[in-house]
């Protein structure tokens, strides 16, 4: 998955949110706006881009959640 798939399809602070790589990030949002979209693609832009190991964050029932999303 390239970098531009990963921004495919997002608004405009969907990819703020996904692009930003600084201090602890809080996204507020409603129901049905993306935060999952949101946080599954900057968790495959982070690992594509070698920030972490996928295994460093998939110990527990919420990957399975993601896969199936």
């Amino acid at each position: 998955m390239s970098k531009e798939s990963l921004l495919e399809g997002l608004n405009p602070e969907q990819r703020e949110a996904l692009l930003y790589l600084e201090s602890p990030l809080l996204v507020l949002a409603c129901a049905g706006s993306g935060q999952t979209k949101v946080i599954a693609h900057k968790f495959a832009h982070l690992v594509k881009t070698k920030k972490f190991p996928y295994n460093s964050v998939l110990t527990s029932p919420s990957p399975i959640r993601l896969r199936s999303r």
